[in-house]
């Protein structure tokens, strides 16, 4: 419902505090499309207003996007170095509490807590926790169409025949 009446990078902004000059940890759960997507396009709006955020990536697996062609990896991992994107492969993400993020390793069970003062998480395909949306994809709230709010992919339940497989 934030999005109604607030533009991303404002909302951003009064969640990582208003002073342009305050440090802030910034945490993307999930290096799937849409954390990809929404990382980079957070990391763009950091670069250009010279923020003094810190951006982290943390991926349950060892390659970003490793659904897609390895390459496309290997460009999202370049992109992250170059940027100066903290990545943190094969952690699990366990929970987020005030300011801190607490994640596992995958194989070594070893825990971190590390400070984050904002985490987006994105789940990936999960058919739990499907948004329901009009046939355009605008999500539904009750009976509400948030028009700037879309859904799509697994995360959708679309009020149209034949396009909610998963």
């Amino acid at each position: 419902s934030d999005f109604l009446d607030t533009s991303g990078p404002e909302l951003l902004e009064a969640h990582l505090g208003h002073s342009r000059k305050k440090s802030a940890q910034l945490t993307v759960v999930g290096s799937g499309p849409t954390g990809i997507q929404f990382l980079f396009e957070i990391a763009h709006y950091v670069k250009a207003q010279q923020l003094p955020w810190q951006l982290r990536l943390i991926d349950s697996g060892s390659l970003p996007l490793r659904q897609f062609e390895p390459s496309i990896g290997r460009y999202v991992m370049a992109k992250l170095e170059e940027w100066g994107i903290d990545y943190f492969p094969t952690h699990y993400f366990l929970k987020q509490g005030e300011t801190e993020v607490t994640l596992e390793h995958r194989e070594s069970f070893e825990r971190q807590v590390l400070q984050s003062d904002l985490t987006l998480y994105f789940s990936g395909k999960n058919s739990r926790n499907r948004l329901r949306t009009n046939w355009f994809g605008q999500v539904r709230q009750g009976h509400k169409t948030l028009s700037r709010i879309f859904s799509a992919g697994d995360a959708a339940h679309f009020q149209s025949p034949g396009s909610n497989s998963l």
